[in-house]
């Protein structure tokens, strides 16, 4: 029986040193089978494995979605903002028209209150 095998594969190793240059070359982590409890021989150097890819490949679909999402809230957003817009123009129109509207109304009633004015309205109807 080895001391030392590897925790991922069948590799056994009665060498420390052999079972720690494997776990660098593959990734795997080593463990140690004498005298009783598992034990680590050690981290690895290299940092992968189907975890870490699968952890990568999570984030970068997260990320993708993300950003798809936020493109199609700022498309959204925008064309809303496009249609507040128009809105606005059309308001601010309108409130020029009634702004005159105003203005004319003010000033037919200064002259419906004036001299000539009261004079003129009485005049039309007596029918002179």
């Amino acid at each position: 029986m080895t001391d030392y095998q590897c925790g991922s594969c069948s590799y056994g190793s009665n060498d420390l040193d052999e079972l720690r240059q494997h776990a660098q070359r593959t990734g795997h982590v080593g463990i140690r089978d004498k005298d009783g409890p598992l034990e680590e021989a050690g981290p690895s150097e290299r940092k992968g494995g189907k975890g870490r890819v699968l952890a990568e490949v999570a984030i970068g679909a997260l990320a993708a979605t993300a950003v798809g999402v936020l493109a199609w809230k700022n498309h959204k957003l925008t064309a809303e903002n496009d249609e507040l817009t128009a809105e606005n123009v059309e308001v601010k129109s309108m409130a020029g028209g009634l702004l005159a509207e105003l203005a004319a109304l003010v000033t037919e009633n200064e002259f419906l209150k004036s001299a000539s004015g009261a004079g003129t309205t009485l005049n039309s109807y007596r029918g002179s």
